[in-house]
């Protein structure tokens, strides 16, 4: 089974660079840098192997900000063809 996890490692109110998602909080800007982290796990099993991450950061030419949902949707396209189309339709 595929997992996806998202997690944020940087937050701010003053340090930021054009990757970071911005949220008004309190009238306060706010910066941080978060990714969406792909697992591939087993139950029954506690090891898990981690995949390439997918970052949460503005896209080009969206006005919208980036999100998990998008993130997890851009990983998929990019690495869908990686897994047997069974699995990818919960086939055995």
């Amino acid at each position: 089974m595929l997992a996806f996890d998202g997690t944020q490692y940087f937050h701010s109110t003053e340090i930021h660079c054009p990757q970071c998602p911005t949220r008004e909080i309190h009238e306060r800007t706010h910066y941080a840098h978060a990714l969406v982290a792909p697992l591939i796990v087993a139950p029954g099993h506690s090891q898990v192997i981690a995949l390439e991450p997918a970052f949460i950061m503005p896209q080009d030419g969206q006005e919208k900000q980036d999100c998990e949902l998008r993130a997890t949707e851009r990983w998929l396209q990019r690495n869908a063809h990686r897994f047997p189309a069974g699995a990818r339709h919960g086939a055995g």
